[in-house]
């Protein structure tokens, strides 16, 4: 303000630097994981807290979580914040991290018919079109028709008395069976 050739100035005291004493972490996220996985921070607020009493909310991406990724053992994550060389930390806990079960070879099955199922006796055996999948307890799925054996084999001189074709395949210590109907029939 300008009274009559003055200027009048307010002189602001210096601001006193504020120090981080802790971190608080209110909220909720998810909490159960798989071995391997990272934590997942969304739905929390991670809030610094200063010796002057204010608090003010902080990005998540300006923290650190640990542990990266998780394991078995895990209960808990640390997140963690530096500000001005001060780091505070707060653990945010309840989780459950669980292994993806072993994968366990369960059964196969003949997903696509050889194209030639009908034979003459003295033809010899073709699978080709053959698909033999291979299922294991967690879902997943192979194609094992090139790794499973045959009885009669590819290429095997069939007789009246062949009707089936018997299909193994192992993996480990585990061996599974299925069959693959034919026909072979005396030529006229």
């Amino acid at each position: 303000a300008d009274y009559e050739g003055l200027t009048v100035t307010k002189e602001e005291a210096p601001e006193e630097p504020r120090i981080l004493t802790s971190i608080k972490v209110t909220g909720d996220a998810k909490k159960d994981y798989k071995e391997g996985e990272s934590f997942d921070p969304t739905g929390l607020t991670v809030t610094a807290v200063y010796d002057n009493g204010e608090e003010e909310v902080i990005d998540l991406a300006d923290c650190t979580i640990a542990p990266d990724p998780l394991t078995e053992a895990d209960t808990k994550v640390t997140i963690s914040y530096t500000e001005d060389g001060e780091t505070r930390i707060a653990d945010y806990e309840g989780l459950t991290v669980t292994k993806d079960a072993e994968k366990t070879l369960t059964n196969i099955i003949v997903t696509a018919q050889a194209d030639k199922v009908a034979y003459e006796e003295g033809d010899t055996l073709d699978l080709t079109g053959l698909v033999v999948t291979a299922y294991y307890s967690n879902g997943e799925t192979a194609d094992v028709t090139a790794l499973c054996s045959y009885v009669p084999a590819q290429g095997q001189s069939l007789t009246e008395l062949d009707s089936i074709v018997a299909i193994a395949y192992t993996e480990g210590e585990e061996t599974v069976n299925t069959t693959m109907t034919i026909t072979v029939i005396k030529p006229e």
